[in-house]
């Protein structure tokens, strides 16, 4: 019995010394390129949360598991290393500084300029940052990715405008868009100005002016935002300048490419709602509390609630919906010495988060360059796009319930009511519409065509000298109709 005791004592003996064994202490110090010890510096366990940071002398002590492969090291506008541990317990790293392409080439708007001779405040976004999360339209890929440029949207509504404004607001009465300038060629309109009238200003669903350019056809977007844009394009620049470049072809054979994106969208979170019966019990207490205290001799509207009790109406259930986006595009580029071409052609269906909402869009693009002979170029780069919008009205500016949008009616019309009763039974005792039925009767459809084309004729006399001529063409035509039938009150 006495050597069991002992043998099991020396087993939990091991067990701690196993134990002990499974972790080790790295020591080592951080630098840069010129032996400069940098202080808080990063020094992580790659896949998990354990870091320690480099003292005043860049030296640091991280106790690691003995599972553990990589130390990754970082440092602020330094290259971040990942560095093997294997058997080493003292591990010195040197890290590169991040260096900025300065020979990139930016437009500012009367030309172009190295970037390490750019004394203004220019962003730049380039085609794969762009795109990077599949934006339907250029201004929401521009959401989130500069600093001072804010982009928000105007409603929820699928296709519907968006603003942007560069460094805030540059005036209390005037506009506070930006100038776009697109190829060259200055585009004058804005979402509101693309927006027609609507009966009620609470009801008008604006309209995406910058729609008709497919993301995936723009090369890069270069953002001016200080002095700079005034002095080059006046005070239509106040409000900043947005610079779009489009893609054109490149010479070798032609290359065809195609894309595709799907999404689904959903109402991540309603409002609790009382149950049928529920509110019936509670619209019967209101009742019999005004008969009491008020001498009113009203009959409580629902004899017998419990007959309510299977029932599990909401209409917020009723009228929101998953909903599908689909994007595909096709595009053809090539060119030689005699010039460049690019095609594309992109279509986008998005549906509304509320039934009988939805956005389609269509869209033509065209790029094209050609040389004739040594001297003289020109070319065109032209968009045009079809664009069909179904809203629903969700909004209100008026405190009576006959202006209310179908999401104020999905709070307030009674659970107790079957979706397919109509005005002539519930609209004047209620003084409002059945959600679903405003939903799906009430037309408020937005229709438009876009063209836009920047054209150029460019000749060059010596060998650093050329003169170029652009000529732009903008035309569009937006319309709303709307209307309300009688089973809508």
């Amino acid at each position: 019995m006495r050597k069991k005791v002992i043998l099991c004592l020396s087993l939990f003996v091991l067990a701690g010394v196993c134990s002990l064994a499974q972790t080790r202490v790295i020591t080592g110090q951080v630098t840069d390129n010129n032996g400069k010890a940098l202080t808080g510096a990063t020094i992580s366990i790659k896949n998990t949360k354990a870091f320690v940071l480099a003292n005043t002398d860049g030296n640091y002590s991280l106790t690691v598991p003995d599972a553990a492969r990589v130390l990754v090291v970082s440092y602020v506008g330094m290259l971040p290393k990942e560095v093997s541990i294997g058997k080493q317990t003292q591990i010195n790293v040197n890290l590169q500084p991040i260096n900025a392409d300065l020979s990139e080439v930016v437009m500012v708007g009367y030309g172009t300029v190295k970037k390490s001779d750019l004394t203004g405040a220019v962003d730049r976004l380039t085609a794969q940052e762009l795109t990077m999360e599949n934006p339907t339209n250029i201004l929401q890929a521009l959401q989130g990715k500069l600093a001072g440029v804010n982009v928000t949207q105007n409603d929820g509504a699928p296709g519907a405008g968006l603003s942007i404004r560069i460094r805030g607001s540059n005036s209390v009465l005037g506009g506070t868009e930006p100038l776009y300038v697109i190829d060259g060629v200055p585009f004058n309109n804005s979402s509101s100005g693309a927006t027609p009238s609507s009966l009620g200003e609470d009801e008008k669903q604006t309209m995406n002016a910058m729609a008709f350019i497919n993301p995936n056809d723009i090369e890069t977007i270069d953002i001016l935002k200080d002095a700079s844009a005034t002095a080059i394009y006046g005070s239509r620049g106040a409000n900043g300048v947005v610079l779009i470049t489009t893609k054109k072809g490149r010479s070798g054979k032609d290359k065809v490419e195609f894309f595709s994106n799907f999404a689904i969208s959903e109402v991540t979170k309603t409002l609790k709602m009382l149950e049928p019966m529920k509110y019936a019990e509670y619209t019967n207490l209101a009742y019999a509390n005004a008969n009491k205290y008020e001498g009113t001799n009203y009959s409580v509207p629902y004899p017998d609630p419990s007959l309510l009790k299977d029932d599990h109406t909401n209409w917020q259930d009723a009228i929101f919906r998953t909903s599908l986006s689909q994007q595909y595009g096709v595009s053809v580029s090539g060119g030689s010495d005699a010039g460049n071409h690019a095609l594309s052609l992109n279509y986008l269906k998005q549906q509304g988060t509320i039934i009988n909402s939805d956005y389609r869009k269509i869209g033509l693009g065209l790029n094209l360059n050609r040389n004739l002979g040594k001297m003289f170029r020109m070319g065109t780069s032209t968009n045009i796009s079809s664009s069909l919008s179904n809203g629903v009205k969700t909004g209100t500016d008026k405190s009576d319930a006959a202006s209310a949008g179908v999401i104020r009616s999905a709070l307030t019309y009674p659970p107790t009511i079957g979706d397919e009763e109509g005005y002539s039974n519930t609209g004047e005792g209620y003084f409002i519409t059945n959600p679903v039925i405003y939903a799906r009767d009430v037309l408020n459809k937005l229709s438009g065509i876009s063209i836009f084309s920047s054209n150029y004729a460019e000749v060059s006399f010596l060998r650093n000298f050329k003169f170029r001529q652009n000529l732009g063409f903008n035309y569009g035509s937006y319309t709303r109709d709307q209307y309300y039938p009688r089973t809508v009150f």
